[in-house]
């Protein structure tokens, strides 16, 4: 059991963990939240406002922005999927060096291991993704397979960008626990050249 000052700091950083972590989280729902309503939205006002024979020059540009942006969302997304797995890692370390049962060492497992709050992460970019994509080919008058090719095009991307992001968020997984120890070795080696240069100055 940790001393009581040792104690006070691992609180406080533990407090610091917390904090951090709900923020985090919230801007990552926030996101979640905005993604699909901007995409509809703006989706809505373009169909509204667009007629056939201008579209085209509107609808590319408009569209590869939205994809653009859903793209960086996307990326920040997995970077806030990171930072809170490494505040809930910490967070469970201080929660087991002081004998306590907290919110994070008794997360709730996922569901079967699918229904997560990684699964809108997998599903809601992709899709968003896939709908700018049907923007972007709004002027396109074509059928594949008897079907609208726009149709057909929007909805292929669309699978394969929820695949894709399995695939993504899988390895960030598996991986993780690698990277945190290169990462915890790298600081060890930088701490240990601090201690000995402030020996030997």
């Amino acid at each position: 059991m940790a001393d009581q000052p040792s104690k006070a700091n691992a609180l406080a950083v533990y407090a610091e963990l917390g904090n951090n972590y709900r923020a985090i989280d919230d801007l990552r729902l926030k996101l979640l939240a905005l993604l699909p309503l901007a995409t509809g939205t703006g989706i809505l006002v373009f169909l509204r406002n667009s007629d056939v024979d201008s579209s085209a020059g509107v609808a590319i540009p408009v569209g590869v922005f939205g994809m653009v942006a859903t793209v960086c969302f996307y990326f920040y997304e997995l970077h806030g999927v990171e930072k809170c797995a490494h505040y809930i890692h910490r967070a469970q370390l201080i929660e087991h060096d002081l004998e306590i049962r907290g919110s994070f060492r008794d997360r709730p497992a996922a569901v079967h291991k699918v229904v997560s709050e990684l699964l809108p992460t997998m599903v809601v970019y992709p899709v968003s993704l896939a709908t700018w994509l049907f923007v972007t080919l709004s002027a396109w008058r074509q059928h594949w397979f008897g079907a609208d090719a726009r149709v057909v095009a929007a909805v292929a991307a669309a699978i394969l960008g929820v695949a894709v992001s399995v695939v993504l968020v899988v390895i960030l997984e598996h991986t993780r626990e690698t990277r945190r120890t290169k990462l915890e070795k790298l600081n060890d080696e930088l701490e240990a050249r601090r201690r000995s240069t402030d020996r030997h100055p």
